[in-house]
């Protein structure tokens, strides 16, 4: 009972079906199909253009990484040129440092040059000024603190004729040869006789000299040395002693 109620239910649907069909303007199918073909073609020519502009945007993408790519790289050259200008700049200070340096090592040359100059000329003119000098002088400067006689026997014997008369010229000459002619004593010092100061004079002046010339010479060493030298009168004649604790 059942299926016969089903399947009459069943045969009314499909006749109701039939039945709109058969009422469907044949118009309005058409407009239907042209719709749909509208809407495909619209489908197609959106897929195609979101190809074509997944394709562009794919380009730009590439674009865009090369141009990133392009920027790193002139960021590294940048950052190249940024150091290498860091390093040529602390060479410039170096260098600028180095030349002050050298500038002022070169006003303290300066100046040191200017000093030795001024000391120079001041030696120059002293050596001028001593140029001037007769021998008597420059010997006196050589031993300032010794005894006239010694000063003098710093002078060439050519040059003593004409600065001394013949007595001092001997009197140096007697100086000079003092412990060669004298004879020690017993104080431990030494003394020539006046009869040794007239031979070794014989001697040296190639003449005979008179006693009178010899006590004239012993004045005269007598006035041109100092407290080491003494003149004494012995039982053998005059005499010049040398005391050694003077």
């Amino acid at each position: 009972m059942v299926n016969e109620t089903n399947l009459q239910s069943k045969m009314n649907d499909t006749n109701d079906t039939n039945n709109a069909l058969e009422n469907i303007d044949t118009s309005d199918i058409s407009s239907l199909i042209q719709r749909v073909d509208q809407l495909e073609n619209t489908v197609n020519h959106i897929t195609e253009q979101q190809g074509t502009l997944t394709h562009r945007l794919r380009e730009h993408s590439q674009s865009l990484e090369n141009v990133n790519e392009t920027i790193d790289e002139l960021k590294n050259m940048f950052d190249e040129l940024q150091k290498e200008a860091n390093i040529r700049e602390s060479r410039v200070n170096s260098i600028t440092r180095s030349l002050d340096s050298l500038e002022e090592n070169l006003q303290d040359t300066k100046g040191d040059i200017d000093d030795t100059s001024n000391t120079l000329g001041r030696r120059l003119t002293a050596i001028e000024n001593m140029l001037e000098l007769d021998e008597t002088d420059i010997a006196q400067a050589v031993k300032p603190n010794a005894c006239e006689l010694e000063q003098y026997s710093t002078i060439p014997e050519e040059s003593r004729k004409d600065e001394f008369d013949v007595r001092v010229q001997r009197a140096i000459a007697v100086y000079e040869h003092f412990h060669d002619i004298s004879t020690p004593v017993k104080s431990g010092g030494r003394r020539i006789l006046s009869k040794d100061i007239k031979k070794f004079l014989n001697g040296y002046s190639n003449s005979n000299i008179a006693y009178s010339q010899v006590q004239r010479v012993i004045d005269s060493f007598d006035e041109k040395t100092g407290e080491n030298y003494t003149s004494i009168q012995t039982s053998d004649g005059r005499a010049i002693l040398w005391d050694a604790d003077k």
